[in-house]
């Protein structure tokens, strides 16, 4: 006879892993701080500016990457409840179970914006130069056959109504505050957007921190291609770039200013 677990145990195991439980293990004086990112943003750049800057312990929280829907995981937190965190870059679209997570465990959260031309340019260059695999549109190695316009067209059609899912999405959130950062500003004066960073979070660096921290960064491999903005704009069609005015008039309704959308 095969012995089974009693009712007692089984009843008290899920509560171990639940949300309420991790959240309560987490003490209220640390820090946590998550970036979120469409892909091609930047955000690779811009998680390891903070991440040397600020030398808090690197606390992903997803279980894997590739093709998976990056949703939060709350588990990752049992590990780590006193410490100062950072979790890098996630593709993470704002959902009910997403802002629990932000309110429930005290998260400072970064949106990372970037403008769509760009992007859309970027990605192509990622899927040809890289590899295909993404989160949020299937794309297999036939993608480089295809002649460089039918690969803007592809990104347009399937992955572009993700990217504005995810502004829409962060930009309807009203109960928790966000700290927005454009790519473009990035770009064009980091120390002042990382100045801005450190603000949001409650900590304070020196300009000369700051400084070595930047030629530290540009030093690495950060996953760039071109790293020029503007650049989409000359690269896309006009008809292209009217496909992409037409996505955003079903939004007209919602202001995504802040984003630079």
């Amino acid at each position: 006879m095969i012995a089974t677990p009693s009712n007692h145990t089984l009843s008290n195991e899920p509560s171990l892993l639940s949300d309420e439980h991790i959240a309560g293990k987490i003490s209220p004086t640390r820090k946590h701080l998550l970036l979120v990112a469409p892909p091609k943003s930047g955000s690779t750049w811009l998680g390891t500016l903070i991440e040397e800057l600020l030398q808090w312990k690197a606390k992903p929280l997803l279980p894997d990457t590739e093709r998976r829907e990056q949703e939060i995981d709350w588990r990752p937190m049992l590990s780590d409840t006193d410490i100062n965190l950072f979790t890098p870059h996630q593709h993470l679209r704002a959902s009910r179970a997403t802002l629990k997570f932000i309110e429930k465990c005290q998260v400072k959260t970064i949106i990372l914006s970037r403008n769509l031309a760009d992007s859309i340019a970027s990605y192509r260059d990622h899927f040809v130069n890289f590899k295909t695999i993404s989160p949020i549109v299937f794309a297999d190695n036939t993608y480089r056959k295809l002649d460089p316009k039918a690969q803007i067209d592809f990104l347009i059609d399937l992955a572009l109504p993700w990217y504005f899912n995810f502004y829409v999405s962060w930009a309807s959130v009203k109960q928790i505050p966000l700290h927005c950062v454009r790519y473009e500003d990035l770009r064009r004066d980091p120390e002042h957007e990382l100045h801005r960073i450190l603000n949001f979070v409650g900590e304070t660096k020196s300009d000369e921190e700051i400084m070595k921290t930047l030629t530290k960064v540009a030093g690495m491999k950060t996953r760039r291609n071109k790293a020029v903005s503007g650049r989409g704009i000359n690269l896309l069609t006009n008809d292209q770039k009217n496909r992409i005015q037409r996505l955003h008039d079903y939004y007209s309704h919602i202001d995504l200013n802040r984003f630079g959308i």
